[in-house]
């Protein structure tokens, strides 16, 4: 689905992405984990085109998208989500839906083969971020946690083939954590998208009980299953706390 080819990123004298490589299979879910200023959030700005990288090559579906424009990556498969969420606070939960329903129209992803109309797509939609029962309240009025499933559901909807989150579960209570992961894991297993998060929640990493992929000084370190990296002594020092009971 995506392969990052020895991605190089320079600030002025700051090299934030060293020879960066990863590669993501379709359909299935992968986590970034890393210290803060390791390149995490620089990383996803290469990849949906918000930065140019200053070397390498970044190749979504065996088409080269290095440094395109944002709009065009978008169009060719990939969707976003920031920390903050990016929801429609004056309208109504299935209005938000619906905007991104509209934009897909043309697409022939996971929710257009399983759903033939669109009112089959949004009660969908609504299922998946739990939010069947507020449809037509404001989003506005939603709790923090429930904007940001909203948000996920958001990119369903505009069925792209990759799904990048950015610390999905920021602010949330445990409840609603435990909630955020059972959601990202549906996208894989009932609408076969490929997702890439990046998170700093441990318990959260858990519950996805996915690949993990370790990050360190704007390289990929380690990668694996949390059960294995978890013991690797330089990812405890850095980033673990300094102890394998993590």
């Amino acid at each position: 689905m995506l392969e990052i080819k020895s991605i190089v990123k320079r600030f002025g004298g700051i090299t934030v992405l060293s020879d960066l490589s990863l590669s993501l299979e379709p359909g299935s879910v992968n986590c970034i984990i890393g210290p803060n200023g390791c390149g995490k959030t620089t990383l996803f700005n290469l990849i949906t085109g918000r930065l140019r990288p200053d070397d390498g090559q970044i190749i979504l579906k065996g088409q080269d998208i290095t440094g395109r424009p944002a709009w065009r990556i978008a169009n060719l498969g990939i969707s976003r989500k920031f920390q903050i969420p990016g929801v429609y606070p004056e309208l109504s939960v299935a209005e938000n839906l619906i905007v991104p329903l509209a934009a897909a129209q043309r697409r022939s992803g996971s929710m257009a083969t399983m759903f033939s109309s669109r009112a089959d797509r949004l009660a969908a939609l609504l299922d998946l971020c739990g939010l069947s029962h507020k449809a037509v309240d404001r989003v506005e009025t939603l709790a923090h946690g429930e904007k940001q499933w909203l948000e996920i559901a958001m990119l369903l909807a505009f069925d792209t083939d990759l799904i990048l989150l950015d610390e999905p579960t920021a602010g949330m209570s445990v409840p609603e954590t435990e909630k955020t992961a059972g959601l990202v894991k549906r996208l894989q297993s009932e609408f076969g998208k490929t997702v890439l998060v990046i998170e700093h929640d441990m318990s959260f990493v858990r519950a996805l009980d996915c690949r993990l992929i370790v990050m360190l000084r704007g390289k990929v370190v380690r990668e694996g299953r949390l059960e294995e990296i978890q013991k690797d002594p330089e990812v405890i020092a850095a980033y673990l706390g300094g102890t394998a009971a993590c």
